[in-house]
């Protein structure tokens, strides 16, 4: 079951991105971060990881991309 801290932090990494993706797309993406295997992301929670990716975004170091076929692409901007 979905944390309210998770759906709330989900719900801001949407419009952090102004609407590109979807609730459900994000989701989908933090669950499929926590799967790569060899991830530093794998320990974590749903809900730690879509705090650490907002704190990036907040921070302008985040990024998305929207493929029609993979989904959305959340990676980490280099400095």
């Amino acid at each position: 079951m979905e944390s309210i801290d998770y759906r709330v932090a989900v719900d801001q990494l949407v419009q952090s991105f102004n609407g590109i993706a979807n609730r459900g797309q994000w989701m989908e993406a933090i669950e499929n971060r926590r799967r790569q295997a060899g991830d530093e992301y794998q320990t974590l929670s749903g809900e730690q990881i879509a705090f650490a990716w907002l704190d990036l975004a907040r921070e302008e170091r985040l990024g998305i991309e929207v493929d029609p076929v993979l989904g959305l692409t959340v990676y980490v901007a280099q400095e």
